[in-house]
């Protein structure tokens, strides 16, 4: 149901504003995803969390690419020399294009420009530290 996908982001994004989304963006998200899956644990259902979702502050796109379990959904990136731009996409725009790149399960990734910085995910860390 598209309206469901739509709400979850908007609660997941809400979450990470107020966790400091606009000064630590990995952070807040953690947090925030730590809360969401919680409360997935707490209602009994499975998968708890499945996400992935790209963002900007204007000068960097942050990607995400997570799960709870196996089955994260594909996140994409490449970097296109005649656009001078990065897209991120859920699956490569054309077939038999090359240059796209699957992002790693697990993992935050931070692009500017041409540069790209891949981090490890780990809302668990950040639950195991608040309990």
């Amino acid at each position: 149901d598209v309206g469901e996908g739509a709400t979850d982001s908007e609660a997941l994004f809400l979450v990470a504003l107020g966790e400091g989304l606009d000064t630590d963006p990995k952070r807040a998200m953690e947090r925030a995803t730590a809360k969401l899956e919680a409360l997935a644990r707490a209602r009994g259902s499975t998968p708890h969390v499945r996400l992935t979702c790209a963002f900007s502050d204007g000068q960097r796109l942050y990607a995400i690419r997570y799960a709870t379990d196996d089955l994260a959904p594909t996140l994409y990136h490449r970097w296109s020399e005649t656009r001078q731009g990065r897209a991120v996409v859920s699956e490569p725009l054309e077939i038999g294009e090359s240059g796209w790149e699957e992002l790693p399960q697990g993992s935050f990734c931070i692009f500017e420009g041409e540069t790209m910085q891949v981090e490890p995910f780990r809302p668990e860390l950040v639950a195991a530290k608040a309990a």
